[in-house]
């Protein structure tokens, strides 16, 4: 399994095993520590706080919600996920919008990019994500995003954000 397999199998368990589809923190965090016995308490909120910060669970009215169909995780047999999984700073999805900015600024200044991403978030208020008005800014300029655009494309449509 890679990575980003493990985070999904390993996230996508306690709701699982609960037969719920929205968990509080301390359900998530003592079914994947006593339950399940893979982690530690304290191991099992790194797990937490990584999975919300890598956008595979939301948190709203304090509950936790997958935000990646469950059912489609598939099962595996005597798998024990490795918490280094989950403190890795690779395992953490830089945000879009820093990508373009390290890519942008081979090209214009940081300051210049801020200042037409502002003028695009004027044309079209709060109603398209900051990712996607960075795209629509770097498109004018001469830099190769394409895989970038795939990405946002794929976190809007797994966070369902408007874009």
């Amino acid at each position: 399994m890679d990575i980003k397999e493990v985070k999904l199998f390993t996230v996508a368990q306690p709701f699982k095993k609960l037969g719920k589809d929205e968990l509080t923190v301390d359900e998530f965090t003592f079914t994947l520590s006593l339950d399940l016995e893979w982690f530690s308490p304290s191991d099992a909120k790194i797990v937490f706080k990584n999975a919300v910060e890598s956008g595979l669970i939301t948190v709203s009215g304090g509950f936790l919600k997958p935000v990646f169909d469950i059912k489609n995780v598939k099962k595996t047999t005597d798998f024990k996920p490795d918490v280094t999984v989950f403190k890795s700073v690779e395992s953490v999805k830089k945000p879009v919008l820093d990508k373009i900015l390290e890519r942008v600024e081979k090209t214009i200044s940081k300051e210049e990019f801020i200042d037409l991403l502002n003028k695009k978030r004027n044309e079209f208020g709060d109603i398209i994500n900051e990712d996607v008005l960075a795209i629509l800014v770097v498109k004018g300029l001469d830099v190769t995003i394409d895989d970038l655009v795939d990405e946002t494309y794929e976190r809007l449509l797994n966070k369902d954000m408007s874009i």
